[in-house]
């Protein structure tokens, strides 16, 4: 199981990488240690002191703020564009 879950997840980690920009498929290491933390609660069967879900709730809030980051439209520069004719 750990062979299979361990292939499966790179896997998936290679086709994000290529799919992503770099900056933001940095941002999948923090899934990982997020899903860390509710797998080893999971096992001690206890729920996170508050200072362990504040530090997971701002991971989560990082990565979805530089995914606002990525899906905002970009503003049109505001140099002037010279035609190839004006060159």
């Amino acid at each position: 199981m750990g062979l299979a879950g361990s292939w499966f997840a790179t896997w998936c980690w290679v086709i994000a990488s290529r799919r992503l920009p770099l900056a933001l498929a940095a941002q999948l290491i923090v899934a990982e240690t997020v899903f860390g933390l509710a797998y080893g609660f999971m096992f001690e069967g206890r729920l996170p002191s508050p200072a362990e879900a504040i530090g997971a709730t701002m991971q989560v809030a990082g990565v979805c703020s530089a995914i606002a980051v990525f899906c905002k439209p970009r503003a049109p520069s505001s140099l002037p564009q010279k035609s190839v004719a004006q060159v």
